[in-house]
C-alpha cells in the first residue's frame, strides 16, 4: 500500500514576476499572502537579474530563470510548508494564471530590444 503521507496532493503556487518594481510592489502590498492559505508551498519565479533573496518573503521559495539560448530555471530557496484550505479547483486556476503571466511576459519587449 501507499503510505498515508503520500496520498495527499501537494499544491505548489508560483507567483511569476518580470520586473523588480512588480516584485517589490506585490511584496509590500502583501498580495502573496492570500495565496499562502491556498497552497502547500509558494514560490516566486523571477529573472535572475531583477532582485535578491532579501526581496522575497522568507516563507516563500525562490526560482530564478536565466534567459539565453535556453531558458533555465534554478531553485535557490525552498518554500516553507504552509497549511492550506482544500480546494479541488485551485490547481487549475493556478496553472492558468501561471500560463497567462508567462505568456504576457513573453509578449512584452525586453529592455534594449526593438
Amino acid at each position: 500500500g501507499v503510505a498515508s503521507r503520500y496520498r495527499r496532493h501537494v499544491v505548489h503556487g508560483y507567483e511569476v514576476k518580470v520586473s523588480r518594481a512588480d516584485l517589490l510592489q506585490d511584496v509590500r502590498a502583501g498580495k502573496y499572502q492570500k495565496y499562502l492559505s491556498q497552497v502547500d508551498r509558494l514560490f516566486f519565479v523571477l529573472p535572475a537579474d531583477i532582485g535578491t533573496l532579501d526581496d522575497v518573503p522568507p516563507e516563500c521559495g525562490v526560482i530564478l530563470y536565466h534567459q539565453g539560448e535556453q531558458l533555465l530555471f534554478e531553485q535557490v530557496r525552498a518554500a516553507r510548508p504552509q497549511s492550506r484550505v482544500p480546494d479541488s479547483g485551485l490547481p487549475w486556476r493556478l496553472l492558468f494564471r501561471l500560463y497567462n503571466d508567462f505568456a504576457n511576459a513573453q509578449s512584452r519587449p525586453r529592455a534594449g530590444s526593438r
